[in-house]
């Protein structure tokens, strides 16, 4: 069952950030067509900010938090936990991220009940051509959110699995603890 979660959450997290960076391209092709049509053929594409800000920046921004994650390249100031003794470290990790979880499912929550709210009274922003649809992009935040809270219950499932199983701490704590490799090639499973 954990090597699924692990499969899992490293599918949802890889499709995730691939579609962000599809995202990231559409933005900027987006912006270089508005950029010539604006000055070369003086007419802008209409609604360029407000799609970039109601869409194209919630998807960069949310959908690859579970690939970062995944590979534990979040911001971390994590001296303190690197002083400690394994076994000691690597349940500051877990704790850690118990704490983290639980956050991100209460904002979850929270996005999911916005997103559903502004479903229902079918949210919009007036723009100077034609009204946009917002209430799709909220669904993005909550997308990504899921996805995060999937590689974080993977990730606790894989620290308990080491914390009680002798030896395994010491492989839990240091940089890039979560990605398991198969041996010493250190191709990630």
């Amino acid at each position: 069952m954990l090597r699924a979660m692990r499969r899992l959450s490293e599918w949802a997290a890889g499709f995730l950030l691939a579609l962000s960076c599809v995202t990231m391209l559409l933005l900027a092709a987006h912006v270089t067509a508005d950029v010539f049509a604006r000055y070369v053929l003086n007419s802008p594409l209409a609604a360029t900010l407000e799609i970039g800000t109601y869409y194209y920046m919630v998807a960069v921004s949310f959908l690859p938090l579970a690939y970062a994650q995944l590979h534990r390249d979040h911001v971390a100031v994590d001296f303190v936990v690197e002083a400690l003794p394994p076994r000691l470290a690597a349940f500051a990790i877990l704790l850690s991220d118990v704490l983290i979880t639980v956050f991100l499912v209460v904002f979850a929550r929270a996005s999911y009940l916005s997103a559903v709210e502004r479903t229902q009274r079918n949210d919009y922003a007036l723009t100077q051509h034609f009204d946009l649809l917002l209430w799709p992009s909220r669904w993005l935040l909550v997308v990504g959110l899921v996805a995060f809270i999937l590689v974080m219950l993977t990730q606790i499932v894989e620290g308990a699995v080491a914390l009680v199983t002798p030896g395994d701490a010491l492989r839990r704590t240091g940089a890039h603890a979560d990605v398991a490799t198969d041996g010493p090639t250190g191709a990630a499973l």
